[in-house]
């Protein structure tokens, strides 16, 4: 079981350092690091899964920005600014979905999910998550290429 956070300068890194990298080590896909330990695992799954209140089934940055943005206006005035991105497993989704799995189609996709909780920072730094929504992403998805549409 991995769940692992999205490094957040892949956008900074590819833009503002686009000119001064030479083309053979141009960014071309995001970075993933970073791993949890079982018992993290264990308590972040369970945090989102009480708390996802909406799946969407198609990924389009466009989306995820309206997401990102409405739950931080939605809690703005609680003093939450700050929304985390997890991404979970594809063998993590029933953790994550439970009975409701079934009206997903899951298969080749992984889960990112947007989450707004008690501190700023990861995830797993949360000790209570206010509200959960989750994507279903194929890697394609998020493929350079395809985040231009």
């Amino acid at each position: 079981m991995y769940i692992t956070p999205i490094s957040t300068n892949y956008t900074a890194q590819k833009f503002y350092n686009n000119s001064n990298i030479s083309a053979q080590n141009k960014i071309t896909q995001p970075a993933f690091k970073g791993a949890l330990n079982d018992a993290q695992m264990e308590r972040v799954l369970k945090l989102l899964a009480q708390k996802n209140n909406e799946v969407f089934e198609k990924f389009s940055p466009v989306t995820l920005n309206q997401v990102k943005e409405g739950l931080i206006n939605k809690y703005k005035s609680q003093g939450i600014r700050s929304v985390a991105l997890q991404i979970v497993s594809n063998e993590d989704l029933p953790k994550l979905l439970g009975k409701n799995i079934s009206k997903y189609n899951t298969s080749d996709k992984f889960g990112l999910c947007v989450a707004v909780g008690d501190k700023y920072g990861p995830i797993e730094n949360m000790n209570n998550i206010y509200e959960a929504k989750t994507f279903l992403v194929r890697e394609s998805d998020i493929k350079p290429n395809n985040m231009l549409n």
